[in-house]
């Protein structure tokens, strides 16, 4: 426990008697100067209202069909199932994976 305290007390000391500014001959001014500034991002609150709409749109929609139907031809899908569909389905979502994820990238560097 008194290692500790002395540690600490070294610690504070040393804290107090160190700079709280390090000069940097213009260094930091010239590197945010030289940063690109970003436009600033606009709410687009129609399309906004647009997707709440079809949200809405959609769970009325989903409430109406007849699950216990939907689940059985599922289960009946899962059971008929062979090693190349799944092997198309696969490769299917890896495909819209790799597009969606190069059409997010292009969007985050501002090229679509």
């Amino acid at each position: 426990m008194n290692e500790s305290d002395d540690f600490e007390k070294m610690l504070a000391r040393q804290l107090r008697g160190a700079s709280p500014y390090i000069p940097d001959d213009g260094f930091t001014d010239s590197v945010t100067a030289g940063l690109k500034v970003s436009k600033p991002r606009r709410f687009k609150s129609p399309f906004l209202v647009l997707y709440a709409l079809i949200a809405v749109v959609m769970c009325v929609l989903i409430a109406q069909m007849p699950m216990l139907d939907i689940a059985h031809n599922v289960m009946a899908w899962v059971y008929q199932v062979d090693v190349a569909s799944l092997v198309t389905g696969a490769v299917l979502y890896a495909a819209a994976l790799c597009v969606g994820a190069v059409l997010w990238a292009a969007k985050m560097l501002d090229i679509i």
